[in-house]
């Protein structure tokens, strides 16, 4: 046996308990960082050990607007607005009624389209820097979630949140608490190991579970890693049904454009070379069910 697999086997003898659903059979999936990451052998979730995180602080995001002004918020909005804008039809093809929340809101580009095509909307938001340009430039209005009635929300919208959280379990669970009857949550959430990863794993030989891994888990931001099917078994466990559930990747109308941005203001043109050829992988990917991010429409039952 060689260390790393001696390493494997000591650390998933150990056990940990799955944030999602509980069960303290696991198994190590890989390294990343220096943390060794667990795979719930129920419902298949990977993450982090938590005892061993030092959680992210994340009032500071956004830091990097400090000159925005009204031109920059409203280009922000026009790169996305079309794709916003089909995720709201969609929306309007499972609910008749138009109350919506936007969980992780930043300054409220999502909640500024979503007023646009009639939702009556309302923005969550850690970062102060981010509500403050929601509310000064868009006129949006945040709240607390503990303060939202229970069962009062038609649709919920969180992008990019789900991945973050420590309990994943008691944050499914608030979302039901807080719709409606027959009402829609939509997740966004980066894929575990996208088809670009995968590759890079299979052909630097990092396939082995002591070996440091190439995904989307990092400490201490992303400390939960999703496919489709463990996305949809976190949720069925809470009471909902899905209505919806694939991969996508960019250029898609699920993925946000501005990615690309910060290597054409550096002028990284290697940059740019290296992400499209990436983002060109993961869209083959999205074929195979391993596209860069996992989208999911559940519906309350």
């Amino acid at each position: 046996m060689n260390a790393a697999a001696g390493t494997a086997r000591e650390l998933s003898a150990s056990g940990r308990t799955c944030p999602v659903c509980s069960t303290t059979q696991s198994v190590v999936w890989g390294i990343k960082t220096g943390h060794t990451m667990y795979e719930c052998e129920n419902c298949r979730l990977v993450f982090l050990d938590r005892r061993e995180l030092q959680l992210h602080e994340y009032g500071n995001y956004y830091d990097y607007t400090d000159n925005w002004d009204q031109a920059r918020m409203d280009w922000e909005v026009k790169i996305r607005r079309r794709a916003f804008h089909a995720q709201f039809g969609k929306f309007g093809q499972y609910l008749t009624g138009r109350k919506h929340l936007d969980i992780g809101a930043g300054p409220g580009f999502l909640c500024r389209v979503a007023r646009e095509d009639g939702w009556e909307t309302e923005g969550i938001e850690l970062s102060p820097k981010a509500v403050h340009l929601g509310r000064k430039f868009f006129k949006i209005d945040y709240v607390q979630l503990d303060d939202v009635p229970a069962e009062s929300v038609d649709l919920i919208t969180a992008y990019h949140v789900l991945e973050h959280m420590e309990r994943p379990d008691a944050f499914i669970r608030g979302l039901h608490s807080k719709l409606k009857p027959g009402g829609v949550v939509a997740i966004h959430v980066p894929h575990r190991e996208p088809l670009s990863f995968s590759l890079r794993n299979r052909f630097s030989g990092r396939k082995d579970k002591g070996a440091d891994k190439h995904c989307q888990l990092y400490a201490p931001e992303h400390i939960s890693g999703f496919t489709s099917d463990s996305l949809r078994h976190a949720f069925s466990l809470f009471g909902f049904q899905p209505l919806m559930i694939r991969t996508s990747a960019m250029w898609s109308r699920y993925y946000d454009p501005f990615f690309l941005k910060n290597y054409i203001d550096e002028r990284n043109y290697s940059g740019i070379c290296k992400h499209s050829l990436r983002s060109l992988i993961d869209n083959v990917g999205v074929l195979l069910g391993q596209g860069d991010w996992v989208i999911g429409h559940f519906r309350k039952v």
